[in-house]
């Protein structure tokens, strides 16, 4: 069995509003989990990995996959379990486990909760007037708190305001503002990942993009910007060319625009050294796999990867005895707007959502169907975080049928 080894990931910041919702009045969705499980963060009552997509609770608004943790909203409160070394969770747990299996309340006193978001080891939660809370993981000034003090044990109130979305690498963090700019705090001296020149690492600075942004995602040490004029910005670490163009492998403070990417643009994701773009509603992808952007799969052959709506990436590192060196292993995911789920990639626990446990080198080279009716995605490491509609009918009707089928079915093959 692969050891688990990734101590950096980009979170992914699923809101229930994505499919057209209003913040102020977030749909109520059902919460679905499955994959990596080694410090509870499925929520499922165990520590075991699960290969097949499972319900833990409804009622939920929003989503955020941290890197062995989960936080959800439901009921205007907010809710955690997984690993909490870092009081991630947002509440004690007990020195000798320093998890939960199951989702516990985080003290926060706020009734009018937006969004949540995870960096690696970092929460935060966001209120309708886009002020926000922040605990766990505070190396670097990680939560933008204007201090390193770490961990934050409690869920510290930041005076910044107008907040719509945060995301995280290893050491940085970016926040999208209402009006359309991205501000980044945390470490500036490894890759230029801040995409700024700072005066402060521990508080949120501006990054000088020059148009509205509608999108952010964040990898490792790198940062991605999407703007309402159909262009995609990068900066950062581009050592494997995870900017989407070559710069000889040296690192780039300033934003620049990422070429070849041409169309409708809806959506970005980021982990790690690779990036994900949906254009003109199919997959395009760039960085450690495939370093200029291009489409990542035939139109003719994959008919059912169109009018993509989002997309994800799962990552996790390991070991290679006959190396002696890191591996990384990518797993992806496609939602399509009428909310049939496709994976691929890596499947070592199970995070592709087939019912089944991968082994080592397990991986799906082609798009898989997960199931139908879900909302929105979210993964950060090898565990995969879901919304579903809950009017879909209960186990053993017809509407839940379809994602049983998907066990069932004759798929494409491992590569």
């Amino acid at each position: 069995m692969g050891s688990w080894m990734r101590y950096g990931a980009v979170a992914a910041v699923a809101m229930a509003c994505a499919m057209g919702s209003s913040a102020s009045q977030a749909a109520e969705y059902q919460l679905w989990t499955w994959g990596a499980n080694e410090r509870g963060q499925l929520g499922n009552a165990t520590n075991k990995k699960n290969g097949t997509p499972t319900l833990i609770t409804d009622g939920v608004t929003a989503i955020a996959a941290g890197l062995q943790f989960t936080i959800v909203a439901k009921n205007n409160e907010i809710w955690a379990c997984g690993d909490n070394l870092y009081r991630q969770l947002g509440y004690e747990t007990p020195l000798e486990s320093d998890y939960s299996t199951t989702l516990q309340k985080v003290p926060i006193q706020d009734t009018l909760i937006r969004s949540v978001a995870a960096g690696p080891k970092s929460s935060f939660a966001i209120n309708n007037n886009g002020s926000w809370w922040a605990w766990g993981y505070n190396g670097d000034g990680l939560l933008g708190l204007g201090h390193t003090s770490t961990p934050v044990s409690s869920p510290e109130p930041h005076p910044f305001s107008g907040v719509k979305t945060i995301v995280g690498g290893i050491n940085h963090c970016m926040a999208l503002t209402d009006n359309g700019e991205v501000w980044s705090w945390g470490n500036r001296s490894d890759h230029g990942q801040l995409g700024r020149e700072p005066s402060s690492i521990t508080t949120p600075g501006q990054i000088e993009l020059g148009t509205n942004v509608i999108a952010i995602a964040a990898g490792d040490h790198h940062g991605l910007a999407l703007t309402n004029n159909n262009e995609v910005w990068s900066w950062g670490r581009n050592n494997l060319e995870q900017l989407g163009r070559d710069t000889g492998g040296s690192s780039d403070q300033t934003p620049t625009l990422v070429t070849g990417l041409i169309g409708t643009i809806t959506a970005i994701a980021a982990v790690g050294n690779e990036n994900l773009a949906v254009v003109d509603g199919y997959v395009w992808g760039w960085g450690e796999n495939s370093q200029a952007p291009n489409e990542l799969f035939d139109r003719n052959a994959f008919p059912e990867l169109a009018n993509i709506q989002d997309v994800a990436i799962g990552f996790r590192s390991d070991f290679d005895t006959n190396t002696f060196r890191l591996v990384n292993y990518y797993s992806y995911f496609a939602l399509t707007d009428s909310g049939d789920l496709y994976a691929w990639g890596d499947n070592f626990h199970g995070q592709l959502g087939l019912g089944e446990i991968g082994t080592v080198g397990d991986s799906y080279s082609t798009p898989q169907f997960v199931g139908s009716h879900f909302m929105a995605i979210s993964t950060n490491g090898s565990h995969v975080l879901a919304l579903r509609n809950f009017s879909v009918p209960e186990p053993g009707s017809l509407g839940l049928l379809t994602l049983g089928l998907a066990y069932l079915l004759p798929r494409r093959r491992k590569h």
